[in-house]
């Protein structure tokens, strides 16, 4: 029903793209006009600001859900698969950046910690 009436309306407007059922039937000046149309129907939906807005809700929900993931592997996987791969992340950060990162070994928690 839209298709038909979108028909009749470029039929009105002498649209180069009139009668096209496909894209391969639209001449080159009728490309011009499907993208000045696209323009403006993105424009008039404020599309860039819908996107926007999904991209900035995107970067903020990225952070829990690795959290998440990465609590709910520690939860889960053997302890000492977490303790090798741990040791494999601390061997490719900087020297700085692996002291921070220390895993507890099995059957003690961080209260039998030797103090300095």
């Amino acid at each position: 029903m839209q298709a038909e009436r979108l028909l009749s309306k470029s039929c009105r407007n002498n649209d180069p793209q009139a009668g096209s059922l496909r894209p391969n039937q639209i001449p080159l000046k009728g490309w011009g006009q499907v993208a000045q149309r696209v323009w403006s129907e993105s424009n008039r939906d404020n599309l860039s600001v819908v996107a926007a807005g999904c991209a900035f809700f995107a970067l903020f929900a990225i952070f829990p859900a690795l959290s998440a993931l990465i609590s709910l592997y520690g939860l889960t996987a053997d302890p000492s698969t977490v303790e090798r791969e741990f040791g494999m992340l601390g061997s490719v950060l900087c020297a700085g950046g692996g002291g921070e990162m220390q895993v507890p070994r099995r059957g003690r928690n961080a209260a039998d910690a030797p103090r300095p």
